[in-house]
């Protein structure tokens, strides 16, 4: 047997989403949009001192507008641009696959556990961005807890 040769069992996660900020009532948590794609699952844990849901929201790609500036192109510089045609031309749909956001799994909602209310599950994600809301649903938190962590695929 061959000293120092070590099979990795365990992969990297990556954290996609978290929040420590408790929310008032009618208040929502909104996270950034992720690419997701390359992860096998995404694991959720949020812990609270009230009842919330959790809507996640996914897309097989996304409109230039809605774009993550972490994912953005480094801009070239460029000649000042040529006065529009008149009148100017009708816009293009976006491409194939390329849309807004949708929910993608039934809403998840907190329960019961040890006298705080929990969400502990994984989920496979469908497209390649993904974001999720988490809203209390009646007082305000004094506490929250919230991270999505992406588990690489194997």
């Amino acid at each position: 047997m061959s000293e120092g040769f070590v099979i990795p069992t365990r992969q990297k996660t990556d954290v996609l989403f978290q929040s420590t900020t408790p929310l008032g009532s009618g208040g929502s948590f909104e996270s950034p949009i992720a690419r997701v794609d390359g992860y096998n699952q995404v694991a959720i844990l949020a812990v609270s001192d009230q009842p919330f849901t959790i809507v996640v929201t996914e897309a097989p790609g996304l409109p230039p507008t809605l774009a993550q500036p972490q994912q953005a192109l480094v801009p070239v510089p460029s000649p000042p641009p040529l006065p529009p045609p008149s009148p100017p031309p009708a816009q293009n749909p976006p491409p194939l696959g390329v849309g807004g956001l949708v929910q993608t799994q039934p809403t998840i909602t907190s329960s019961a556990v040890g006298g705080q209310q929990q969400v502990a599950l994984r989920i496979q994600p469908f497209g390649v961005f993904m974001q999720m809301v988490l809203a209390p649903t009646g007082a305000g938190q004094t506490f929250l807890s919230f991270s999505a962590l992406g588990i690489p695929l194997p």
